[in-house]
């Protein structure tokens, strides 16, 4: 016995391009979406979805990793944003994203962009792209030495550095 899959390859190419390599709180992103036919014209006038997802992300150091520049930050809640639209005569579309000011002194976070273009069936073609946003200039870090430490007045040693994005 044998069984036969129906396979429909993708009708359109979709590709979405962000404009900055990384983001800073309160900076403007535009996110360029273009979606192109197969074998034919601009996928003009085509519906399609643009969305960006948030999440915070560890900023760790290859060069000092027994470093811990973790940040618990239990407060900051992240909504998920969500529009819709079409694309226009030349199958392309650019939304603007603007990191909110409040994300300040939060760490690193992650945003993740999402382009989903409907092709004339209402098949969907997607593709993500993503961005980290520092949210501070300095990130600190802590080593401790040791892990266990006997409350019994004894000193605990511990050393601190302070790095930029770029260490």
């Amino acid at each position: 016995s044998f069984r036969v899959e129906e396979f429909v390859p993708d009708r359109i190419k979709v590709t979405a391009k962000l404009d900055k390599p990384f983001l800073l709180p309160g900076q403007s992103a535009q996110l360029t979406i273009n979606a192109q036919n197969f074998f034919g014209p601009p996928a003009a006038n085509r519906n399609y979805e643009y969305e960006v997802q948030l999440r915070q992300k560890s900023f760790s150091s290859n060069k000092y990793n027994q470093y811990s520049f973790g940040i618990d930050n239990t407060t900051i809640s992240f909504d998920k944003l969500m529009e819709e639209g079409k694309t226009d005569e030349t199958g392309s579309a650019v939304k603007s994203y603007t990191v909110p000011a409040t994300f300040k002194n939060t760490g690193v976070l992650q945003a993740n962009f999402y382009a989903t273009v409907f092709d004339e069936t209402g098949r969907p073609v997607s593709k993500s792209t993503n961005a980290d946003i520092f949210t501070q200039e300095v990130f600190l870090g802590i080593a401790l030495e040791g892990y266990w430490y006997q409350p019994l007045n004894k000193t605990v040693r511990s050393t601190l550095i302070a790095l930029d994005k770029d260490e």
